[in-house]
């Protein structure tokens, strides 16, 4: 992580997961002093005019700005025109950092049969984290699967970054064992 620079984007759709997603990324930029910039992406096909979005959209933009205002971070919202995956990998080449949902509405469940999340973890340019609630909220670990691949020792090391911010404990999972975090 970029210690006090940088843009943490994230792909906002208005779905719980993307509320979650946009809170989780506010935080972190409260912990290392960066922007958030939060995305909602308008499909083309969907109306005449692609320049502007619908009501539903501009509402979802609208919470998004609410979010980011109580959580009192440095952040912007946007409403795009396009195709979510291809605006969101274009988008992300000028952040530090994206940011998703695990599950969306409307776009995010429908792209790619629900795997927006994991077209985007696969294809960009910069880290990717996919956001979902945890089933204990209490729990302070990160888990990283390492399986010595350059990707796998980025994911180790962002992971690292993060608990030095946080306080969280890492745990590098490899095919032997366990292996936590210097």
């Amino acid at each position: 992580m970029n210690q006090g620079r940088g843009t943490i984007l994230v792909g906002y759709d208005g779905s719980p997961e993307a509320d979650f997603a946009l809170q989780w990324a506010a935080q972190t930029a409260t912990l290392d002093g960066r922007t958030v910039r939060s995305v909602t992406v308008h499909q083309e096909e969907q109306s005449p005019d692609p320049s502007t979005g619908s009501g539903l959209e501009n509402h979802i933009t609208a919470r998004a700005e609410d979010l980011l205002l109580a959580a009192g971070v440095n952040g912007v919202t946007e409403l795009r025109s396009g195709h979510p995956v291809a605006l969101l990998l274009e988008e992300a080449s000028k952040a530090d950092m994206l940011v998703v949902g695990s599950r969306g509405l409307g776009w995010a469940a429908e792209t790619f049969l629900g795997s927006v999340s994991q077209h985007l973890a696969r294809h960009a340019p910069c880290p990717v984290v996919v956001m979902r609630r945890p089933a204990r909220p209490d729990a302070a670990r990160i888990v990283v699967g390492v399986d010595g691949s350059d990707e796998s020792l980025a994911a180790l090391e962002f992971a690292c970054q993060r608990a030095k911010l946080t306080g969280e404990v890492v745990v590098g999972c490899t095919p032997g064992s366990p292996a936590p975090c210097s």
